[in-house]
């Protein structure tokens, strides 16, 4: 399964794609917006997980690519450290997974989304 990390933290976006990697997904890894909403256009993804930062501009960046990634039918959710209640509500049924999270919980998500969105088992496995 291809999986488009985005969070303008870099150590966080390191750490995170090596442990998925490590689990059997094919992970980008971007920390900004407009290249991610590109790279998931291009139709190499599966399923984007988007990081809603605590900075207000940054997070209407983060709402925007929502926006974009719902209209064109492409699976995402959100990490944030904000409270799942503050996300925007036009997107909260995509879910909010609370930092600090493990990576086998994200795991967990996208296999779920992966098997919402296409009604067949994902290809990786949580361990």
């Amino acid at each position: 399964m291809n999986v488009l990390f985005v969070d303008i933290e870099t150590s966080i976006c390191e750490v995170v794609g090596v442990e998925l990697r490590e689990l059997g997904y094919d992970v980008e890894c971007l920390e900004c917006s407009s290249g991610a909403l590109r790279a998931a256009q291009a139709g190499h993804v599966d399923v984007v997980i988007l990081d809603v930062p605590a900075s207000p501009d940054a997070r209407r960046s983060a709402y925007k690519l929502a926006d974009e990634l719902r209209r064109d039918g492409i699976a995402f959710f959100f990490t944030s450290t904000l409270h799942p209640n503050d996300v925007i509500s036009r997107h909260r049924d995509r879910g909010v997974l609370s930092k600090p999270y493990g990576v086998k919980q994200i795991a967990s998500w996208i296999e779920a989304l992966g098997k919402d969105c296409r009604g067949e088992p994902a290809g990786a496995h949580v361990r």
